[in-house]
């Protein structure tokens, strides 16, 4: 372990180096399709050589050379150039092992700069990080499996992430930002592309894996926007059944609904709405989350009559886009969010139009761009956007949603417009690192400031009655609580369910070696901070945040988090 530590020391000290030597981005080791610049110390820049043997990352299948330092520790699948044995490795071992194949032991050729960099790197011992690797059947299927990303695909195809609003407030400029708010779904997320040689559209989560699920409604009303409109699109939003949102935000009394930008919004959507055809029951079925998640992740051949059922309710609710042929160099971190969704509410009101007269028996809430209205006036102080973050979430929470998402973005750019007609002459290369992003811009797979997410969470006491170990770098740590629910009329019989602990790893530690010699937890009331509860009564993304000792109040003990 201390070897690999060190390893690990002398190749990121080497990337430094190889950074600061790089005054301009290499191009992307790809050919064909559209083209990506390397980042400056990526594995592509740097080790070209090594980059043509990248078959994919292991866990986020959009991970590409171009995008990650070479010292980085993500696991990847490596193919050799002799016997085309393929074999996992940690990147930076990879890059100490100068690229050795662990069954034939053969090397790839390094030319040019890269001979200099890897002078820099000490070689390393054979690692047990390293692994053959019969990829088969063994790897979910992903948008890697079909060479999609090889062949056709250099962009960066990860979402953008978000941080959290209470982290954030303080560094927002209410002076020179205008802030928009969203409701947060509580679906999954989903990009979706088009790939030009296959003629397909795909689907496909934040770690890569495709989507098999929306061939029935929302495949079909999407496949006109890529194939006449634009096939250099990329969609960013979260595969959803709004229905029993609708009906909330129906029953809503107008008072409430007025008392928040987003509330009056819903409102003038659901006044639109009024004389419209009514819904069956089965169109407004109530789809829980449990039930969409395994109809999302069901594959073609697995798919039962009841699955069939459920993604046939399945929506696409669209907050942004990542790529599109309308944005210099192609590219949305070029262009501010109110731009970006301007153009997305242009595109899709078109596309509905066209749908209606192309598509038999269209529903139209196949398709829905999800909307994002101004939350405060600029100039307001933080004080105004406190309460109307408050309020909006009260609406957001009362319509069925599980929070806000808050957009920022630079009431003045003038650096971003220098920036785009840069792009748009041509004078920036696209991709390229010394690019200046508009401030509000697409950030490729990263966690931005321009994205916070703002949830309201609840807490509840629950008994402890047993521990489970931690795996992989927890092992011998403690993994979960295991917490009693208590017993309803419906549900008389024992129920349980998993707490991850919020503390330190040193912490958790100590308590899992607690736990073996005494087991001091069980039977007290561990304090649980979660968002909301499933259809049965099990506390979704739950937290243990104090152990509170005996639910008769004796005993208590210190926080979890001491």
């Amino acid at each position: 372990m201390r070897r690999c530590v060190s390893l690990f020391a002398a190749v990121s000290a080497a990337a430094s180096k190889a950074k600061r030597k790089l005054a301009t981005p290499a191009p992307s080791h790809r050919k064909g399709g559209s083209v990506s610049v390397a980042k400056p110390g990526s594995l592509a820049a740097t080790f070209p050589a090594y980059a043509a043997l990248w078959v994919r990352a292991t866990s986020n299948k959009l991970t590409q050379p171009q995008h990650i330092p070479f010292n980085s520790k993500k696991l990847a699948l490596w193919r050799c150039p002799s016997c085309d044995h393929e074999f996992k490795q940690r990147v930076y071992l990879y890059v100490a092992e100068g690229g050795r194949c662990p069954d034939c032991g053969a090397k790839p050729p390094l030319r040019g700069a890269a001979v200099a960099a890897s002078k820099d790197i000490p070689r390393a011992r054979r690692s047990s990080n390293s692994s053959s690797a019969p990829v088969g059947n063994k790897e979910a299927k992903s948008i890697a499996d079909s060479n999609y990303l090889v062949v056709s695909e250099t962009r960066n195809l990860q979402p953008m992430l978000a941080k959290s609003f209470d982290k954030e407030v303080a560094k927002i400029d209410m002076a020179h930002e205008a802030l928009y708010v969203s409701p947060k779904l509580d679906g999954i997320r989903c990009v979706v592309g088009y790939d030009k040689k296959q003629k397909a559209i795909l689907f496909f989560s934040r770690a890569g894996t495709l989507f098999e699920c929306c061939d029935a409604n929302i495949e079909p009303a999407l496949r006109y926007l890529f194939e006449h409109v634009d096939p250099h699109l990329v969609l960013d939003g979260e595969l959803y059944n709004s229905s029993a949102n609708d009906r909330r935000v129906a029953a809503c009394p107008p008072a409430q609904a007025d008392a928040s930008a987003l509330g009056r919004h819903y409102a003038a959507q659901l006044q639109q709405r009024r004389g419209r055809a009514a819904r069956s029951a089965d169109e407004d079925a109530v789809t829980h989350f449990e039930a969409l998640v395994s109809a999302i992740r069901t594959t073609r051949e697995k798919r039962t009559p009841e699955v069939v059922r459920l993604q046939q309710q399945l929506q696409y609710h669209i907050f942004d886009v990542l790529y599109a042929s309308h944005f210099p160099a192609r590219d949305g971190a070029n262009v501010c969010f109110s731009a970006r969704h301007a153009f997305l509410r242009d595109i899709l009101t078109r596309l509905q139009v066209h749908n209606r007269k192309a598509i038999r028996g269209y529903d139209e809430r196949v398709l829905q761009l999800v909307p994002a209205v101004p939350c405060v006036t600029t100039g307001a102080g933080t004080a105004e956007l406190t309460a109307a973050m408050e309020a909006n979430i009260r609406a957001a929470m009362a319509f069925g949603y599980e929070g806000l998402m808050l957009r920022r973005e630079a009431h003045t750019i003038a650096n971003a417009k220098k920036s785009i007609a840069a792009a748009a002459a041509g004078k920036t290369r696209r991709g390229s690192a010394n690019h200046t992003s508009a401030f509000g811009g697409y950030e490729h797979g990263k966690r931005s400031s321009c994205l916070l997410k703002y949830k309201k969470m609840q807490d509840a006491e629950f008994t402890i009655v047993s521990a489970v170990e931690g795996k992989g770098k927890l092992k011998g740590s403690l993994g979960a609580f295991v917490c009693e629910l208590p017993k309803t009329r419906a549900a008389t019989k024992k129920r349980c369910f998993y707490v991850t602990p919020a503390t330190s790893e040193e912490n958790k530690r100590h308590m899992w070696r607690q736990w073996k010699q005494r087991q001091p937890y069980k039977g007290k009331a561990l304090t649980v901070q979660y968002q909301d509860l499933s259809k049965d009564g099990i506390p979704r993304f739950p937290v243990g945040k104090c152990i509170r000792g005996g639910a008769d109040g004796k005993d208590w003990l210190v926080g979890a988090d001491q």
